[in-house]
Formats: structure tokens, sequence, C-alpha cells
């Protein structure tokens, strides 16, 4: 009988406990105060509201239990300080944040100031923060997907994330975009001094301002060690050296199935430089970089520093030959936007190897032909890219160009004009195919609305 007691009041104890673990806290009074409290008890709190949260002035809400913390299913929050940090994280605790929008001012962290806690971010964005939206140290942890973050600003550097000696983060289908370095700062979106692992994220429009702006996307040094892999740079500028990367002091990086396009230097590095440490550059695609004004891939310092390359596209520093039939950066599906390959690129079929992963910068499985393809995207065929659709028809809702093929490095072949509506005929990795006139063309999905069985 006893026996039985204990099984009865263990399990009881066992359901009370999982409940506990299960339940969540709703808030519907999404203010400072109601806020601040429930990250009190921690868990995981679910905010029932459309708000813009002003944090008080020098009071950021700190996160001293482990927290989980949302809107609910369609609903819009965005956290914001007039002044000071939004979030810190204490050491040794958790916060994972989703689908919200995080912007701080005047403090280094001004979104998110972790001490040595772990942060899980998803799908949320850091918009116009003050010296880093994140500030990564005492050996804390981010792990960071599907986010986005645009028109930060530093003047200690990096932009988006200074990532500290010892400190951990890793990103994947993120984007950059637009973050500026300041003051002759460094490292315009990522300033990285411990571990950083970059996938399938894109970079474009930072800037690294000043006459020591090293580093227009990402600075590399003190110790250390970033991995970028399958990623796309384009269109960042450093006013001295590494328009998309530099690295310097015992910094070691490895780059590899990755894309620099249309990045500028003022003086060395038109997408790379090595001022110090260890470069190793694999299987990625460069077009259209310059520094000085002059054509220009990657640099590195003579006798203090390494710069290794295997197999790659580039015509001035990391070896190899032209790369040829390379687009602008555009929509081609996936989480970020990418720079696509014609069909006539030398980069199809022509990598060493596979990434491990086995996918591109979208997430469309490689190797799509005989072998991978050089750079972040991988070609594919129309034969194995298409998806059928029924009664599908779109309408434009600008004018748009109709292409030769579903890339935006493809011929135009006509302007279709606003609000026309057509049928389409098949849809390959976010384009469709239309009749117009007596032309067969593609449109980008990016620009039509589409009603009926579209496809998936």
């Amino acid at each position: 009988m006893k026996q039985c007691l204990s099984t009865l009041i263990a399990i009881l104890l066992l359901g009370i406990q999982l409940a506990h673990a299960q339940s969540e806290t709703v808030i519907t009074l999404c203010d400072y105060q109601h806020v601040s409290k429930a990250l009190e008890t921690g868990g995981s709190i679910v905010m029932d509201c459309d708000r813009v949260l002003e944090v008080w002035q020098d009071r950021p809400l700190t996160i001293t239990v482990n927290t989980s913390l949302k809107p609910a299913e369609g609903r819009t929050v965005t956290f914001k300080a007039l002044k000071g940090r939004v979030f810190i994280v204490e050491a040794g605790i958790s916060l994972t944040l989703e689908n919200v929008t995080v912007t701080g001012r005047g403090a280094s962290g001004g979104g998110i100031d972790n001490n040595g806690g772990s942060l899980t971010l998803n799908n949320v964005t850091f918009d116009r923060n003050d010296d880093s939206a994140i500030h990564n140290r005492d050996a804390g942890t981010a792990a960071i997907t599907n986010s986005t973050f645009t028109h930060n600003e530093t003047y200690i550097g990096g932009g988006g994330i200074y990532n500290e000696a010892g400190s951990n983060v890793t990103i994947s289908a993120s984007s950059f975009a637009n973050n500026q370095s300041r003051g002759d700062s460094n490292g315009a979106a990522i300033r990285n001094m411990g571990s950083l692992q970059i996938t399938g994220s894109t970079f474009s429009g930072n800037h690294a301002q000043g006459r020591f702006g090293w580093g227009g996307a990402i600075w590399n040094t003190g110790d250390g060690i970033l991995t970028v892999i399958n990623s796309t740079f384009v269109n960042n500028s450093a006013d001295h050296s590494g328009a998309a990367i530099r690295n310097d002091g015992n910094g070691q990086t490895t780059v590899s199935f990755s894309t620099f396009a249309d990045n500028t230097s003022g003086v060395w590095g038109g997408a790379i430089y090595v001022e110090g440490g260890s470069v190793t550059v694999s299987n990625s695609l460069f077009s259209r970089n310059t520094a000085d004004d002059k054509e220009n891939d990657c640099q590195t310092l003579a006798n203090t520093s390494v710069l290794a390359t295997d197999n790659n596209l580039s015509q001035f520093g990391c070896d190899g030959g032209l790369a040829e039939g390379i687009a602008s950066l555009s929509e081609n599906g996936g989480s970020v936007q990418t720079v696509a390959i014609a069909s006539d690129s030398n980069a199809i079929d022509a990598a060493s190897e596979c990434p491990t992963e086995a996918v591109d910068g979208r997430g469309t499985a490689r190797p799509q032909g005989a072998a991978c393809d050089i750079g972040a995207y991988e070609f594919v065929p129309l034969d194995e890219a298409a998806n059928t659709v029924g009664i599908c028809q779109i309408t434009t809702n600008r004018n748009v160009r109709l292409r030769s093929e579903p890339n935006t490095a493809s011929t135009i072949l006509a302007v279709v004009q606003h609000n026309g509506t057509y049928q389409a005929l098949e849809k390959v990795s976010g384009w469709y195919h239309i009749t117009y006139g007596e032309v067969d063309g593609w449109l980008s999905a990016e620009f039509v609305t589409a009603v009926g069985d579209c496809g998936e």
C-alpha cells in the first residue's frame, strides 16, 4: 500500500512539474511596468498586444531568470529605448526572443548587452541601435537565425554585433544591411574577437567610415576565429581596407562557398584584406570588387600574414579566373537576398567539393548538376526547378522586366507594364513563366501578385 501511495505521489508531482514547464504567461497590458514585472518571474512570456514599448530611460529590462519572450500570433511588438540599453542578460541566464524589433540608444550593446548569458534569437530585427545592437561578452553565447540587422551604428566597432574574446556567436539565414562604424571605428556590421560562425547570410551596404575605417562588413581581430560559408557580401565599403572582411592580429578566418561582388575599399582589399593572422578562401566567387579605384579582390600585408586560396573565381588576388555570368543582389528565394549566376556561368559545376551541409545560401540542395557550383548560389536547371501550376494568374504591381531565364543575370526581353494580368505557365525558384505578346519569358515573383493554383 505504501509503495502504491509513493508511486501515486510521484506521478502527481511529475504532472505538476510538466504543467509548470509547459505553462506560459500571457500579457495583455504591455507597458514597461507589466513587462518588467513578468520578466522577474521569467519562463515563457507571450505579449498579446500590438505595441511599441518604450523602455524607461537608463532602466533596461534586466534578465535575471531564464526567459522566453515573443508576441502572440499576428501581433507586432517593438522594444525601444530612447536612451540606454533595451535588454541586459546576466551571467548564466538564457534569453530567447522571437518575432520582435529591438532599438536601443547610446550604450554598448544598445539592443542587448549579454554579460555571459545565452541568447537565442529567431526572426528578430535590430534597427537603428547605437554602439552595437548586441554586445556579447564574458563567455556569452548567441545563436541567431532568420534575423535582420539594419541601420545600426557604432563608435567602438561592430554596428550589428561586437563579439568579445572568449564569447561565441552563430548566425544563419540572417541579413546585415546598411550598418555603419563611425569615427574611425571598425567592423560596420560585426567586430569579432571570439568565435563566430556565419552560414547562409547576406551582408550588403555596410560601411566602415573614416581614415582608419577597417572591415566594411566584418573585422576579425585579436584571437578571433571566423568561419563563413554559403554567404553573400555585396556593396559593402571601407574607407581604408577590407571592404567585406579585414583580418588582423592573430585572427583566423576561413571562407568557403561564398560570393563577393561590388565591394569597394579606399586603400587595400576590395573584398578581403589580411593585415595579420591567417585567411583561407576556397570555392568562392569574386566579381567587380575594387580598392583605390582599381579592380581588386584580396590583398595581404607581406611577411606578416597568410592568405591561402583554393579553387576560387577571382582575377585580382584570390586566384582563379574571371567570374562570368554574375548578377546583382536580388530576391532569388530563401530567407535572404543572393547573387544569382546565369546558365552559362563558369561557376557552374566548378567547385572542388560540396559543403558539408550540401545546400547553398538559399537552402537549395547541392549539387544540382555534375558537381557543386562555386559561390553561395547553386544554379538550378529548369527541368529540376519547375513547380507545376494550375489556373494561376499573376498581376504586375509595377513595371517589371521580362527576362529570358529565371534569374537577374539573363537577358531583358521586354518591360511588362504595371497592372498587367497574365496566365502563369510554371513557377521556378521565385519566378513565373508567362507569354507576353509573342515573347516567352520570366517575371520575378517579388513584383507580382499571384492568385489561384500557383504551385508551391
